[in-house]
């Protein structure tokens, strides 16, 4: 059953990460879209005199773990062809914050295959309030943007960023995000998913 999303307006209503930070991606969505600069990986998020950009957008909460039930059919369910998404996750044993952004959702239902954007990108913070050190990866094979696979809730560049049945995390260097070199796994301890709408 696909429930009706919750609507936040100029916040978000995460339990993952505080409003802040949130102010952090959208800052970069709106930088993405300006500029295809992939030199970058070591993104720090400077804090500007002018948020102009952050009243633009509302994030309508799509699925929540502790709400909905952890497991990848229900975040699919939830997420089947919202776009564009955004895709938060905490874990056990660290106090970092992981997630990707891709404007043409995470979800398709249209079996194992690849599928193209050149605008999304993965990100982590220090913790959920750390808006100094967002360290983000665009995309740089675009073709090889996200894969849909039967096994995972989401998954950005073929195991780049990846959630699979078993509740666990991934993150892997597969080449196809920018000078992604993170190997690690964790056991996942929230998810969530937002559909993000320009205003």
């Amino acid at each position: 059953m696909i429930l009706t999303p919750r609507i936040g307006t100029n916040h978000i209503e995460s339990t993952i990460v505080k409003p802040k930070l949130a102010s952090a991606i959208i800052k970069y969505i709106e930088e993405k879209s300006k500029s295809r600069n992939y030199n970058n990986y070591n993104y720090m998020y400077q804090r500007s005199e002018n948020n102009q950009n952050n009243h633009k957008y509302k994030f309508d909460l799509l699925y929540r773990s502790s709400r909905d039930y952890i497991s990848s059919d229900n975040f699919k369910n939830n997420c089947y062809r919202q776009l564009p998404c955004l895709v938060l996750v905490s874990v056990h044993s660290s106090p970092k914050i992981f997630g990707g952004y891709s404007p043409i959702g995470v979800y398709f239902c249209n079996g194992s295959q690849w599928h193209y954007t050149c605008d999304s990108f993965i990100f982590s913070f220090e913790n959920d309030g750390d808006i100094e050190n967002m360290k983000i990866s665009r995309v740089t094979c675009p073709n090889y943007a996200l894969y849909e696979f039967y096994d995972c809730a989401f998954n950005f560049g073929g195991g780049s960023m990846t959630m699979d049945n078993d509740k666990n995390l991934h993150l892997n260097d597969q080449g196809y995000y920018q000078n992604f070199q993170v190997n690690a796994s964790y056991a996942v301890k929230e998810v969530e998913a937002f559909r993000v709408v320009k205003q």
